[in-house]
């Protein structure tokens, strides 16, 4: 319990909390080095994507450095798997999974804000951070994501991102085990 109370000090006071200073984004990168990279990913997503299993990608129309992606072939828990591909003011790829869920409870991703035991829920993701490839975050609108960053100090790393979308089946396993405490 200790725990859990401690990750939601930490919680807040990253979000924030009293006398916490909020940094802004700033561009490490100029903007034709993030549209060079974004232009990188979507390559190797047009030579990869079927191989991979992915069912269609495309740029967001809302976030011009993100690339989407949908994964749903031989799912048990979750019905789909978006993948945004995000290219950053940091110079790095941030490659996140949002499984989609098409089950009991309210809306089409695991949300903090509707599940049955969002503490137990947030320990479970904490300890499959520790435990898997890839870790386990929340957006801004609270919904639950796997994640993998790449850094970009020494080029674009093909492989790399290669393996890392090859990854993304083995989220369904997680959500499995995330969904005990949702619904």
């Amino acid at each position: 319990m200790g725990a859990v109370l401690s990750l939601g000090l930490c919680t807040i006071l990253a979000l924030g909390g009293h006398g916490v200073a909020v940094a802004t984004p700033t561009d490490t990168v100029p903007t034709a080095t993030r549209v060079q990279t974004r232009a990188k990913v979507e390559a190797l997503l047009t030579t990869y994507s079927k191989a991979l299993g992915f069912r269609k990608w495309y740029r967001s129309a809302d976030e011009p450095f993100d690339v989407l992606a949908f994964y749903d072939r031989g799912l048990k828990y979750a019905s789909r798997l978006e993948v945004v591909i995000v290219v950053s003011r940091q110079n790095t790829v941030g490659i996140r999974v949002f499984p989609h869920w098409n089950g009991p409870g309210p809306g089409d991703f695991i949300d903090l804000d509707n599940v049955r035991d969002a503490p137990g829920l947030m320990q479970r993701a904490l300890q499959l951070s520790s435990e898997n490839f890839m870790f386990w975050a929340v957006d801004g609108s609270h919904h639950m994501f796997a994640a993998y960053t790449i850094t970009l100090e020494s080029g674009f790393p093909d492989a790399a991102v290669r393996v890392v979308l090859e990854s993304v089946p083995l989220v369904d396993d997680s959500v499995g085990d995330l969904l005990r405490f949702a619904f």
